[in-house]
């Protein structure tokens, strides 16, 4: 069955809901004007496309409040790699999450994907190296931020949602 992507989107946000317990906040992004990121990709192979895209959804998770829902679910938990952001100084974990249909996997669709994963790596890798005291005090706080980028498609969705339910983040 082929749904339009908005309302695919839409099934994204009902397990955002159900699952508002791990997320302290999420935001659904407008196509454009938002958080545009570039990519570049070759059209059947021989013409060089450059565009830009916005990741659909933004969701924040606190890494503390996110260790202790995780722990009273179930105490026995492994939370290794969360601990390990941690004591890396991370507060934050910021998903930036573009939704696809099950259909789109073109080149367009592999180029966001490798640029969106690029993209937030540098953004981390310059977090990291950033010292807060050099930003202005208003933006001091948010050099403890850790970016994951996931494109998404509707048969990813549970998978997606049982590792944030497990405490399994792509690190």
């Amino acid at each position: 069955v082929l749904y339009p992507l908005r309302l695919l989107s839409h099934f994204f946000i009902f397990k955002l809901i159900d699952h508002g317990k791990y997320i302290d906040s999420w935001i659904k992004s407008r196509d454009m004007g938002f958080y545009s990121l570039s990519y570049e990709f070759w059209k059947g192979g021989k013409d060089r496309m450059r565009r830009s895209f916005n990741p659909d959804f933004f969701i924040k998770i606190n890494l503390q409040h996110y260790m202790d829902k995780l722990s009273s679910d179930n105490p026995m938990r492994d939370l290794k790699k969360l601990r390990e952001l941690e004591d890396n100084g991370i507060k934050e974990i910021i998903h930036a999450v573009e939704i696809k249909s099950d259909e789109e996997q073109d080149e367009i669709t592999r180029a966001k994907e490798k640029y969106g994963i690029d993209h937030f790596n540098n953004v981390n890798r310059r977090l990291q190296e950033i010292n807060p005291i050099d930003l202005a005090e208003e933006f001091q706080g948010n050099t403890s931020q850790y970016y994951i980028f996931n494109l998404l498609t509707p048969d990813k969705y549970d998978e997606w949602f049982s590792n944030l339910r497990i405490g399994n983040i792509n690190v």
